[in-house]
């Protein structure tokens, strides 16, 4: 599950098929194509085919969910499958449980292996600041997402009111800063911030 993106620019369809030929214990490598369907290359075919309807046995299968596909698609895994999912510095709590969620039964039986890079090793210390030397755990994660989910929220509301106050200021610009003289020849300018 490629939360954090690191398959961005990656042939989907090379990669599933390169899955297949190097695990031989695998039948089936399930991906999203670019118009979102889902697809599946099977052993000893050339060309993948859909995925609806292919019946195979859950633990023969492989299945990607690429960054723009960890959204509401759902695909069936194995009650005891696993996952590989990448962690990343612009994630943000959403982008986790959208993508940890795509194994329906995680709360359950199902299990999770998270990943990092050192990019987001250090965009993680930097935001929560953790000591150097110390290897972060499940909790520095979920603090790391919901710090990140709240500074953005908190960017989002300052730059929805410095619009609305932008607005309030045109509007009364408009109003009160150039008025027409009685006469309509002359303009003369006003307060600017005079009571409404």
């Amino acid at each position: 599950i490629d939360c954090a993106g690191w398959l961005r620019g990656t042939d989907i369809r090379v990669f599933a098929q390169r899955i297949l030929t190097e695990r031989s214990d695998l039948d089936v490598v399930v991906f999203l194509n670019e118009k979102g369907e889902k697809m599946a290359f099977v052993r000893g075919q050339v060309e993948p085919q859909s995925f609806e309807g292919l019946r195979v046995e859950p633990h023969k299968r492989f299945t990607i969910y690429d960054q723009l596909h960890t959204v509401g698609i759902n695909i069936p895994q194995d009650k005891g499958a696993a996952c590989l999912m990448t962690l990343g510095k612009e994630m943000i709590q959403r982008d986790y449980q959208q993508g940890i969620f795509r194994m329906r039964k995680i709360l359950e039986a199902q299990k999770a292996r998270l990943v990092y890079d050192d990019e987001g090793l250090d965009a993680l210390r930097e935001t929560i600041e953790m000591e150097e030397g110390k290897s972060p755990d499940y909790l520095d994660w979920m603090r790391f997402f919901i710090t990140k989910q709240t500074m953005k929220r908190l960017h989002e509301n300052y730059q929805s009111m410095k619009q609305r106050m932008e607005c309030r200021l045109e509007n009364r610009l408009l109003r009160g800063i150039v008025q027409l003289s009685s006469d309509g020849d002359m303009v003369r300018a006003q307060a600017l911030f005079r009571s409404s």
